[in-house]
């Protein structure tokens, strides 16, 4: 999954956290941790599910202490099954009704 952010004006490295359904919390991103010196504006996060729905934020670390966490972004990854096509049925047929008289 690839991600991306705008540099923070003096930003001397950034931080950043994921989260999918089933974790207990957020988990700092592999080299993106508080103690990692992240400096891109983009991130490649490898190694994840195929049809699961991710949840991103980051932050930028001006010195001490970090900015605002950013807002979430959460994008899905490939692999997701194709929607099966409607088989179209038939035209119905019209049932003749007799009103009684």
């Amino acid at each position: 999954m690839y991600i991306g952010w705008t540099a923070v004006l003096g930003a001397t490295k950034y931080v950043g956290m994921y989260w999918t359904e089933g974790m207990a919390g957020w988990e700092w991103l592999p080299d993106m941790g508080i103690y990692d010196n992240y400096t891109s504006t983009t991130y490649t996060h490898k190694g994840l599910l195929a049809c699961t729905r991710y949840f991103y934020i980051v932050a930028a670390i001006c010195g001490a202490p970090h900015s605002p966490w950013s807002n979430q972004s959460s994008p899905t990854t490939l692999g997701c099954p194709a929607s099966p096509t409607p088989t179209p049925s038939g035209t119905p047929t019209p049932t003749p009704t007799v009103a009684p008289t």
